[in-house]
């Protein structure tokens, strides 16, 4: 757009202000703290209203949170060739000064824009793009020519500073090697007396933005996973009801993570995933719209999808989505899916998490394995694959049903905290420990209410030797206060036998006939 020139550039120095963000929800238009400008009008003399930045801390102050934090920063104009941020403290205030008042009265802005424009005695019009950071202060940024049509609205909301170039402000990379504009800057000799101390121009030792962005989502989790997990990469079958868990997943600021699924969203899904009105009523592919919204959870996440059953594709077609990747996550209901995600997770070597939820999410069951440490899938859930031999697999496929968020996401908290563990296993941090806590024990029963029968069974069989007539132990485990909300952790048993992990590995169990289970559940 030509209005930044149109207002800002229009008038004289110091005399107004163009906003950067949403144009509809932006609080302000334009702002005119000094309708005078400089006194003789001119190019050369510096004398601003010093009251103007007081002035603009208040009226922002009024305007509601929601469009504060679409504020993103704004534009004005300096005499002359000063192309750098007042700054001082009293009651002058000064650009600086301004911004730390921004800062203190939006806690969730990290950065604020505060480009100057100038202008040469020859009607050229500058821009010096500077950004404020909340903590590494100021900071000179780089200027991107973008294509209307190419510009990434999702990362900026621009203000056209001269249509006719198609230039626009963007962060970028740090100017490096000290620019006339940041060695105009350090000759300030600035004073920050303000909220936080600290808006001088620093040394930003070859860090972009982007990268400290980064740096900033992880400071939380450090210790609690280790440097080395950021490069993990992780692959999820099936993105229904652990959508949640994987929005979790992606928050722990892994590499990639690779989403596989076929089906859409529909409205019925939302009482129990993480997928929006919009995405039903669109009925969105899953693995599209789990990946818009993991862009905005963690914009460093790399995700690549699927849209495909992954029953229908080749042994090499699975393969090739599994290369490369750290942990596989099975979260689909189908038994064959399941039976071949074992078979060539353990043939590829890659440690994978089973998941299940079982009726009204009253409870769950998670199986995890890694090849050459535990027993694989096909073991432990003996009892599915001898089920799937006397019923047919399709028995085993479990329908859509009832089941209460909060059931569903505990089971998937469990699981998510194995797979953390289990990409962390061998590093000194609070997951890696887990690990070795959690030993061989790679079935978990999780019961969520007091009526899981099959939780009750198991501990009924647990504490079966214990001296207590009748034996009625899941009765005297309520009694006392375990009832609902815990697990069970199980070694699983390995078969020797096994086509997986066992002596004998082979493509399949005897003939495709009746009675017979081959690698993928048939």
């Amino acid at each position: 757009m030509l209005e930044t020139l149109g207002t800002v550039g229009a008038l004289p120095p110091e005399s107004g202000a163009k906003g950067f963000g949403p144009m509809d929800r932006l609080g302000f238009d334009r702002i005119e703290f000094d309708v005078r400008g400089s006194a003789d009008g001119g190019v050369g003399v510096y004398r601003p209203n010093v009251d103007w930045g007081n002035e603009r801390c208040r009226y922002h102050l009024s305007v509601p949170k929601a469009v504060k934090r679409v504020w993103t920063g704004d534009i004005h104009s300096h005499p002359g060739s000063e192309g750098v941020p007042s700054g001082g403290v009293g009651p002058a205030m000064g650009d600086l000064a301004y911004v730390e008042e921004v800062f203190a009265m939006n806690e969730a802005m990290l950065y604020f824009l505060i480009p100057i424009l100038t202008a040469t005695g020859t009607d050229e019009v500058v821009i010096h793009p500077w950004v404020c950071h909340r903590e590494s202060g100021l900071m000179i940024a780089t200027v991107r020519v973008v294509e209307r049509e190419q510009f990434p609205v999702r990362e900026f909301n621009p203000v056209w500073l001269a249509s006719q170039r198609k230039t626009v402000i963007a962060l970028g990379d740090v100017v490096e090697n000290g620019s006339q504009r940041e060695e105009a800057a350090a000759s300030h000799d600035w004073e920050h007396k303000g909220v936080r101390a600290g808006l001088e121009t620093r040394e930003m030792e070859d860090e972009t933005v982007d990268q400290m962005h980064r740096r900033r989502y992880r400071l939380r989790l450090d210790g609690i996973v280790s440097p080395e997990f950021s490069g993990k990469s992780a692959s999820v079958v099936g993105v229904g009801a652990g959508s949640c868990a994987v929005e979790k997943l992606a928050r722990f600021s892994l590499r990639q993570i690779r989403l596989c699924d076929f089906d859409r969203v529909e409205i019925e899904n939302l009482s129990r995933t993480c997928f929006t009105y919009p995405d039903a009523c669109a009925r969105r592919l899953k693995v599209d719209a789990m990946r818009d919204r993991l862009s905005w959870v963690n914009p460093f996440v790399d995700v690549v999808t699927y849209p495909t059953n992954i029953t229908s594709l080749s042994d090499d077609a699975v393969a090739s989505m599994f290369e490369g990747v750290d942990l596989v996550v099975a979260g689909t209901d189908s038994f064959a899916a399941q039976a071949l995600i074992n078979k060539l997770t353990y043939d590829l070597s890659i440690p994978t998490v089973f998941v299940g939820i079982h009726a009204d999410a009253a409870g769950g069951r998670i199986v995890w394995t890694v090849p050459g440490m535990t027993p694989c899938y096909r073991c432990v859930a003996h009892d599915r694959f001898e089920a799937a031999k006397r019923l047919g697999k399709k028995a085993l496929d479990l329908p859509a049903a009832r089941g209460s968020l909060v059931d569903c996401q505990f089971v998937d908290l469990v699981a998510l905290k194995v797979c953390l563990a289990i990409l962390e296993r061998g590093r000194d941090s609070i997951m890696g420990r887990f690990f070795d806590h959690m030993g061989l024990r790679n079935e978990i029963v999780v019961r969520c209410d007091p009526t899981y029968e099959w939780g009750n069974r198991l501990w009924d069989a647990i504490l079966g030797d214990l001296p207590t007539t009748p034996k009625d132990f899941a009765r005297e485990i309520r009694d006392a206060g375990l009832f609902a909300m815990d697990t069970l952790w199980m070694r699983g048993t390995r078969f020797p036998d096994c086509p997986v992990c066992g002596r004998r590995k082979t493509g399949q169990v005897g003939s495709e006939g009746k009675g017979q289970v081959d690698r993928r559940g048939h």
